[in-house]
């Protein structure tokens, strides 16, 4: 799916939604087209304008694309589990990979979750799972540091310091922030 952001994420099915928005929807959106989200309510709807007014008083009219939902309604009850800011986890980043990061916060029916690279998420505990890397394990990892993620097997591990063997037999000392599991 591409996404107006230019982003592009794999999907479930039961992820998507069509996108119909009304007067009186909450709303996060890009005011003046800047960089961060504000909440803010749709005022009046006309195709794909949208009249929006902010919490802290502005208005402006907007396109759909600038706008973000956060429909918890739509995701089924969640079980949290012990969860909690500053634990480590593994995170499903929206490439459908496994990425390390750290919660952040519980919100509602998400986690917010900052990941190693500095990418930020809010996602649903299904697309969490404990940081539980052991030696033996088959990743992917940022080869010398750099972009390309090549698979691997995890040889050692001593707190988040790893030892990797990579396919091709080269072997180096690692961190755990620069793998991803599939």
């Amino acid at each position: 799916m591409l996404l107006d952001d230019g982003n592009q994420a794999i999907l479930p099915g039961d992820r998507l939604r069509a996108l119909h928005l009304e007067v009186g929807e909450k709303v996060f959106c890009r005011c003046k087209g800047g960089m961060e989200f504000f909440p803010g309510e749709v005022t009046q709807v006309d195709g794909e304008m949208l009249h929006i007014h902010y919490e802290d008083g502005d208005q402006e009219t907007t396109s759909i694309r600038l706008v973000r939902l956060q429909r918890d309604e739509w995701f089924p009850p969640a079980e949290m589990g012990n969860l909690q800011p500053g634990e480590r986890v593994l995170g499903c980043w929206f490439d459908m990979h496994w990425y390390p990061g750290v919660v952040v916060t519980l919100e509602g029916q998400r986690v917010h979750v900052l990941f190693d690279d500095g990418d930020q998420a809010m996602l649903t505990p299904d697309r969490l799972r404990s940081l539980d890397i052991k030696e033996g394990d088959r990743v992917g990892c940022r080869k010398n540091g750099g972009p390309g993620f090549y698979p691997c097997e995890i040889t050692s591990k001593q707190g988040e310091v790893i030892r990797v063997t990579y396919e091709d037999g080269d072997e180096e000392l690692s961190t755990i922030r620069f793998i991803r599991l599939a």
